[in-house]
């Protein structure tokens, strides 16, 4: 795995199990340190674990900096980088595709922000 750096800690990172089913059996799809994207073998969701301490996620994210370089909080940035987020959501999904984690399979993202992954997902998605 490829050391980053981060505004946090180790300390700030906590081990889960699947937040659907509760097992600890998953395997590895990605690795980006400190983080692994990973399947569960029980109920075949894919979620991050490692994963940031929900309090650290709350600081990181209530800072100002985290939106707009510190010019204010919202999406301003966001929305500038439309054409940009959309190409990148195009391609991870056709990776999923590839992977077969897209074909047969429903969509639940999380924090979708303006909605762009979910809207460039309906080519890929039955339902999401």
């Amino acid at each position: 795995m490829t050391k980053m750096h981060f505004p946090f800690e180790e300390s700030d990172i906590e081990s889960t199990s699947c937040p659907i089913c509760c097992s600890e059996d998953e395997s590895m799809l990605h690795a980006f340190y400190p983080f692994k994207v990973v399947r569960c073998k029980n109920c075949g969701l894919i979620f991050l674990n490692p994963r940031l301490k929900a309090g650290i996620a709350k600081r990181i994210y209530e800072d100002g900096s985290y939106y707009s370089q510190g010019r204010g909080a919202g999406y301003e940035e966001y929305l500038l980088q439309e054409k940009a987020l959309r190409i990148t959501f195009r391609r991870f999904l056709g990776e999923m595709k590839k992977q077969g984690m897209a074909s047969g399979s429903r969509l639940l993202e999380v924090g979708s922000g303006l909605g762009y992954f979910l809207d460039e997902a309906r080519g890929f998605f039955p339902e999401r």
